[in-house]
């Protein structure tokens, strides 16, 4: 009897105590530092998956409040308001220049979340901020700020499909690749409405403000509405991304310098049909370096639509807005490419003001082109295959393609258009192109700063390059519609079996040129009388009649499919 009684107290305790894990583990917890736990880290010891670490706001500092590990649990470790962005810039961890702020190398999914926190002083070899190796958390609304590394200054991830949103990357340092970002790996990572900001590299790092590289099998980065501004590099001075397919939208890519490619560099190795790179609906502006300014493409596959690429600068000898290099193949759509330069240094040779293409396929249509300066090719510039070969680049056959077609182009006089090399090497096709004044609601202009001889103090004041239109133009600054007294040519003056998409009514049933063309900001048309106040069914291009111009329309978009 007393065995039985012990056994029953034994079973009793046992089935309490499973009782309390089930509570504990059912329902989080919230765990306060430094009202419960003294530190950090000791608050994510006892933590168990669901519950969440509120750090109140204060500096911290010294051991465990430091490299401090999530140790795989599925936690969120937060401030006591992320949305609230005084506490969360009085929410430190202070490295003291010695260790990183957080770790995720166990494991981490999206339910490993960092929250509202900033951190700062961090100082290692990879990630002085923090360090993702093999991981997949969540850094939401927090501030990395002024740490260092050799690599990944601000943040680094080796493997894993880490997501980065609504937070600030800035005035981190590596000394090798990755000043604010650094990515290595075959997976997904995200990078979403960020400001990456005053980041840098050594002269001979790369990626001052975001790196990636997908290794062997290739990545799939995501980087969407992120301000990427007034990084430093010594190639690729906002982005750097190699051996990978990335989908880049919606961001803003300005002020950046490197000794090579300014803006962006984006490339593969081997055959380009590996790597297909996506940049729709972005700014690049204001970039500078020694060479190549705004973008640089090499080996890959890139689309680009939707884009404005202006006030871009090379102080070398080649290319201020694009270049699309050795074996790439590019489609290039409704963008506007006004305003960039290669500096004209004296004595020095100046190619490539708008696009410099080399050994490459590309088409290009419904842009406008305008407005670049070069000694040489102030517009396009275009090097056919010479018979130099690189040694890390498999040889090619095929002649260099391009094809420019229903553009604003001011291209038909020779200095505008530059071809050297292998003339016979090169197939340049034009048709439906226009030379005409575009009527940009505000063109960009470069201020020569006081010196008009000394090229290298200009800076560039940006512009608004909606369309002009008496039936109505969006004003962004305002935030409305607004009507001119002209309307630009480019209105209605895309290829005609390019689908309008989003184009308010009235609007021609023809796309627009530029970087606005099918989108809901497209200048509306104008017929030269009042416009249609109501929809008429089967007056496709808005002007109040139904007539053999809708039925030409209509045949030509018969049985397309655009859905998703």
């Amino acid at each position: 009897m007393e065995a039985d009684g012990m056994l029953r107290q034994i079973v009793a305790l046992f089935v309490a105590t499973a009782v309390l894990v089930l509570i504990r583990t059912s329902s989080s917890a919230e765990l306060q530092v430094p009202g419960e736990y003294s530190t950090i880290q000791s608050a994510i010891d006892t933590a168990v998956n669901g519950d969440t670490v509120i750090i109140a706001p204060g500096t911290y500092t010294g051991d465990s409040n430091r490299d401090i590990d999530f140790k795989g649990k599925a936690i969120t470790v937060r401030s006591t308001d992320p949305n609230d962005s005084v506490i969360v810039a009085t929410t430190i961890i202070d490295c003291q220049n010695y260790g990183r702020g957080f770790t995720f190398e166990s494991g981490e999914q999206a339910d490993s979340i960092l929250k509202g926190i900033t951190i700062i002083n961090g100082k290692a070899g990879t990630g002085g901020g923090i360090l993702i190796r093999d991981s997949s958390p969540v850094i939401a609304k927090c501030t990395v700020s002024n740490n260092s590394g050799v690599t990944g200054g601000g943040v680094y991830c080796d493997g894993g499909s880490p997501t980065i949103v609504n937070s600030i990357i800035e005035n981190n340092y590596a000394s090798g690749e990755g000043g604010g970002i650094y990515y290595w790996g075959s997976g997904k990572p995200s990078i979403i409405n960020c400001t990456v900001r005053g980041n840098s590299t050594n002269s001979r790092g790369e990626g001052g403000g975001i790196y990636i590289n997908g290794d062997i099998h290739g990545g799939q980065p995501t980087i969407s509405f992120c301000s990427i501004i007034e990084n430093t590099a010594g190639s690729g001075g906002g982005l750097y991304i190699h051996k990978s397919s990335p989908l880049i939208s919606h961001c803003t890519v300005a002020d950046n310098y490197a000794v090579g490619s300014g803006g962006l560099f984006l490339g593969g190795m081997g055959s380009p049909d590996e790597y297909t790179v996506r940049v729709e609906h972005c700014r690049i502006t204001g970039n500078s370096a020694n060479s190549k300014g705004g973008l640089k493409a090499i080996c890959c596959n890139l689309y680009m639509y939707n884009c404005v690429v202006s006030g871009n600068s090379s102080y070398g000898y080649i290319s201020g807005g694009l270049s699309i290099e050795s074996y790439s193949t590019a489609e290039i759509r409704q963008c506007t490419i006004v305003g960039n330069r290669v500096a004209q240094i004296p004595g020095q040779r100046c190619v490539g003001g708008g696009l410099f293409l080399k050994m490459c396929d590309v088409t290009i249509s419904n842009s406008i082109i305008r407005q670049n300066r070069a000694t040489e090719g102030a517009q396009l510039a275009i090097h056919a295959w010479d018979g130099v070969q690189s040694p890390d680049i498999p040889p090619i056959n095929e002649p260099t393609l391009v094809t420019l077609l229903h553009n604003d182009f001011a291209g038909e006089q020779d200095q505008e258009v530059y071809i050297y090399g292998e003339p016979n090497r090169l197939t340049l096709e034009m048709y439906s192109n226009l030379d005409v004044d575009p009527c940009f609601a505000d063109a960009g202009w470069w201020d020569p700063n006081g010196t008009q001889d000394d090229p290298n103090d200009d800076f560039w004041v940006e512009g608004d390059y909606h369309l002009k239109s008496q039936a109505g133009r969006w004003d962004a600054n305002e935030g409305r519609w607004t009507k001119d007294d002209v309307t630009s040519a480019c209105i209605d003056a895309g290829d005609v079996i390019s689908t309008i998409g989003f184009e308010p009514f009235p609007n021609g049933g023809i796309i627009n040129m530029g970087a606005f063309g099918g989108t809901a900001e497209a200048s509306k048309s104008y017929f030269g009388e009042p416009v249609c106040e109501t929809i008429i069914a089967g007056d496709i291009n808005g002007d109040c009649k139904v007539d053999f111009r809708d039925f030409v329309l209509m045949a030509y978009h018969w049985h397309e499919d655009n859905s998703p």
